[in-house]
């Protein structure tokens, strides 16, 4: 519903009034927002392990030795002996 609110030119009609789906838009919004009020479920932001995590994460999980080099897929690499 909201897509095809966006893409209208306008959401006012010719008589100057707002188009219904726009007033039942938000009357639909309105009543989900005071049933999860009284549900009492508040918005909550997701843990985000900081860079230094992820990065500690990204080192663990390369095997050792791995890493830094040419990660080029050995298929993709370019054999001088090939090429004449």
């Amino acid at each position: 519903m909201d897509d095809w609110i966006v893409r209208q030119p306008s959401l006012v009609t010719r008589k100057r009034a707002l188009l219904s789906v726009v007033v039942q838009r938000m009357q639909i919004a309105e009543g989900l927002a005071r049933n999860l009020d009284r549900l009492g479920l508040d918005r909550k932001a997701p843990e985000v392990p900081s860079l230094q995590e992820q990065a500690d994460r990204a080192g663990a999980a390369r095997p050792a030795g791995e890493g830094g080099g040419d990660e080029t897929a050995p298929e993709m690499r370019h054999n001088a002996n090939e090429s004449r």
